[in-house]
C-alpha cells in the first residue's frame, strides 16, 4: 500500500478533483492529510497545491483521512464514496453510492447510485439522486430531488421537492413537506405539520400529531390515526377513504374522497362528496 503525507494550515480545504475509483473519507485526530493507495507505487497519484488547499487526484481506489476541522470538496468520484465524521462534505458527482455518517454539513449535487445518511446535522441536495435515497438521524434536510423510492427515519425535519418513489417516513420530530410523491407515501410518527402537494399513489399515515394538508392524493387514503389537539386536517383523494381514529377526537377534518368514505368514529359532517 502507497501512503502519502500532506502538510496543511488551519483554514485549508481538501479538494478530490478525480478519483476513478471508491473512496474512503475519514477525520482523524492528525494535523495532516493522509492518503493511501489501495494498490499501487503512487504513479497515479497526482496533488496540487493551490490557494484554498490541496487537490488531490488519483487512477485508483484510495482513503483518505483529514483532521476534523477541514472541509471536503469533491468534484467527481468514478466508484463509490464512504465518509465519515467530517465538518463539512460538498460533493458534485458521485458515480456509485454515497454512504455518509456523523457529518455536520453535507451539500450534494449529483450521486448516480444510492444514498445512505446517518447522523447529520445538515443535508441538502441540490440536485438529483438517481436511484433510492435512506435517511436516519438527519436533523436538517432539503432534498431537490430523488429519482428512486425514499426512506426516513428520525428527522427533525425535512423539506423535499419531487420523490419519484416510494416515500416512507417514521418518527420525525418536526415538520414534513413534499411537492410531488411519485409512488406511495407511508407516514407514521410525524410530530410536526405535513404538507404533501400530491401523492400519486396511496397515502398510508398513523399518527400525524401536528396537522396535515394533502392537497391531491392519487389513490386511496388510510388515516390510522392520533390526531393533534385543535389541528387541522384536509385531505383529497381520488380513491377510497378509511379514517380510523380514536374516540374524542378534536381535530377539524376537512375530507374530499372520489370513492367510498369509511369511518371508525362518528362524525360531525359539515360536508360530504363522494359515496359512503
Amino acid at each position: 500500500m502507497f501512503e502519502r503525507r500532506i502538510q496543511v494550515e488551519q483554514g485549508a480545504r481538501l479538494t478530490l478533483v478525480e478519483v476513478v475509483s471508491d473512496v474512503t473519507l475519514a477525520a482523524w485526530e492528525g494535523d495532516q492529510v493522509l492518503v493511501r493507495l489501495r494498490n499501487g507505487t503512487g504513479e497515479g497519484l497526482a496533488i496540487e497545491q493551490t490557494e484554498v488547499g490541496p487537490a488531490v487526484s488519483a487512477l485508483e481506489g484510495c482513503e483518505v483521512q483529514v483532521p476534523a476541522w477541514m472541509p471536503v470538496a469533491v468534484r467527481e468520484v468514478a466508484g463509490n464514496l464512504r465518509a465519515t465524521g467530517l465538518a463539512v462534505l460538498n460533493a458534485e458527482q458521485v458515480r456509485g453510492n454515497l454512504t455518509i455518517s456523523e457529518v455536520d454539513e453535507v451539500i450534494l449535487a449529483e450521486v448516480y447510485g444510492n444514498l445512505k445518511a446517518d447522523e447529520i446535522q445538515s443535508l441538502r441536495l441540490v440536485g438529483t439522486v438517481y436511484s433510492n435515497a435512506t435517511l436516519k438521524g438527519v436533523r436538517n434536510c432539503d432534498l431537490q430531488n430523488v429519482r428512486g423510492n425514499l426512506r426516513a427515519k428520525a428527522l427533525d425535519q425535512c423539506r423535499m421537492s419531487r420523490i419519484g418513489g416510494n416515500l416512507q417516513a417514521k418518527e420525525c420530530r418536526g415538520a414534513l413537506s413534499a411537492d410531488r410523491v411519485g409512488g406511495n407515501a407511508l407516514l407514521e410518527g410525524v410530530i410536526g405539520a405535513l404538507t404533501l402537494n400530491q401523492v400519486a399513489g396511496n397515502l398510508v399515515a398513523k399518527s400525524l400529531v401536528g396537522g396535515a394538508r394533502v392537497s391531491r392524493i392519487g389513490g386511496n387514503l388510510v388515516l390510522n390515526s392520533e390526531l393533534g389537539s385543535g389541528c387541522t386536517y384536509h385531505f383529497r383523494s381520488d380513491g377510497n377513504a378509511t379514517l380510523r381514529l380514536p374516540a374524542g377526537s378534536n381535530a377539524y377534518v376537512t375530507l374530499r374522497a372520489e370513492g367510498k368514505l369509511v369511518t371508525s368514529s362518528a362524525l360531525t359532517i359539515e360536508e360530504q362528496d363522494g359515496g359512503q
